[in-house]
């Protein structure tokens, strides 16, 4: 979600060039962002996470406001020496319907100034969880304690090894953190070996596999393979390099390793497709593109197995589960779970979906036929795992407050009540 507490009036740049500043940088310049992804986190995202039904979403009945604005030209223009100067490329706002923002007052600038109108109102200054929002699951205290000198960045990704210890992909260094069941910190390994940490598992026969979703002075843009004692034994994509090609990726995501030994890797952030190789290394195929239809894709953010061999890919952008045969086929698609960040399914098909983005909640339900049987709202989770126990153990990316509880940037058990 993409929000700003600052203010003009507290003398703040983001008051009056967060938006702007997102839709400029983020998206046009530094591409880290797709538009339609990037307005979703300013509209609907927000709307939901204030639980303001109907609002954010230009459909019959919604009710949402409606900024026009130029995506070539926008441009934050505030600093913290003059932080209430208004921004370029914004074109037109109408709030109720009534016109807020005067292109007509732009002196050839490309910008605007605000109007006198003011028909906006307060419909919630925030959200505390309910009892009823946790659902069977209470968070276990303190869990997760790193030792003095070391502190979690985002933590995107989460697995469990056959031993039980519980590994945490986070974006600070070093980035692999080892805990056990109970919390323990063990060890942290992986420092300078990634640019951009984003997923990471461990398969069937207990290799680890971790995803480096950018590229950077020479690296990046990679897939590897490890033994658990940390071996180096495969690298899919090339060093450094972005793509769409056999050997190229571009923002890999997520991992999924067949029973036959076959790879598959999301791909992911900025490629809209699913790559599957043999299980040395050789490429087979990739399917999808960007798009909404079945077997298209927008953010192909996390990818897992169920016990049938179905390929499960949270489409997260789209705001669905897409369903795959190992060939690429479509099967089905499910959008009860929201945007989903986050996939685990256990042997018994029991599925674990993670949604920081649409509905904010942690959904335990089946992969066999797509049911919810429990829902919890106090975590804004990004990576989920859970052990032979039934314990969840979550990471999160997005800081903030649920109510007195701390998100972002740290590790989360959740166990049943």
């Amino acid at each position: 979600m993409v929000a700003s507490d600052g203010g003009i009036a507290n003398r703040h740049p983001r008051g009056a060039g967060t938006f702007p500043r997102v839709l400029g940088k983020y998206v046009r310049d530094d591409k880290w962002l797709t538009l339609p992804e990037a307005i979703r986190k300013m509209t609907s995202a927000p709307a939901a996470r204030l639980r303001l039904e109907g609002r954010g979403r230009l459909q019959p009945g919604a009710i949402a406001d409606v900024v026009l604005f130029n995506p070539t030209s926008i441009v934050d223009r505030s600093t913290f020496s003059d932080p209430a100067v208004l921004p370029v490329g914004v074109e037109k706002v109408f709030v109720g319907g009534e016109l807020v923002w005067d292109p007509s007052t732009s002196l050839g600038t490309g910008g605007g100034k605000p109007t006198a109108v003011r028909p906006g109102k307060v419909l919630m200054s925030g959200h505390a969880p309910a009892e009823s929002d946790a659902g069977p699951y209470r968070i276990v205290p303190n869990w997760g304690t790193l030792p003095a000198g070391l502190q979690f960045g985002e933590v995107p990704g989460m697995t469990i090894d056959a031993a039980g210890r519980v590994l945490a992909f986070t974006r600070a260094e070093p980035p692999v953190i080892e805990f056990d069941a109970a919390g323990k910190f063990l060890k942290a390994w992986g420092e300078k070996m990634f640019v951009w940490p984003h997923g990471i598992r461990v398969d069937r026969n207990g290799f680890l596999w971790i995803t480096d979703g950018r590229a950077r002075s020479g690296i990046g843009q990679q897939v590897f393979k490890f033994t658990r004692d940390g071996q180096l034994v495969m690298t899919l994509g090339t060093k450094g390099v972005s793509g769409d090609g056999p050997d190229t990726f571009n923002s890999p995501t997520d991992v999924a390793v067949a029973a036959n030994g076959d790879i598959f890797v999301s791909d992911g952030h900025v490629n809209s497709r699913i790559v599957k190789f043999n299980k040395d290394g050789v490429f087979i195929k990739a399917w999808g593109k960007r798009g909404d239809r079945p077997g298209e894709f927008n953010v192909p953010h996390t990818i897992f197995f169920d016990s049938r061999g179905r390929l499960l890919v949270g489409d997260r952008s789209n705001r669905r589960i897409q369903i795959f045969d190992q060939d690429g086929t479509f099967l089905d698609q499910w959008t009860q779970f929201g945007s989903p960040s986050g996939i685990f399914i256990a042997p018994d098909d029991a599925l674990y979906v993670v949604d920081y983005n649409d509905k904010m909640a942690l959904f335990v339900g089946s992969a066999r036929d797509g049911s919810i049987r429990a829902r919890s709202e106090q975590v804004l989770a990004e990576g989920v795992a859970v052990d032979a126990q039934g314990a969840i153990y979550v990471g999160e990316t997005v800081t903030g407050h649920l109510g007195d509880t701390i998100t972002g940037h740290t590790v989360k058990k959740l166990i049943h009540k």
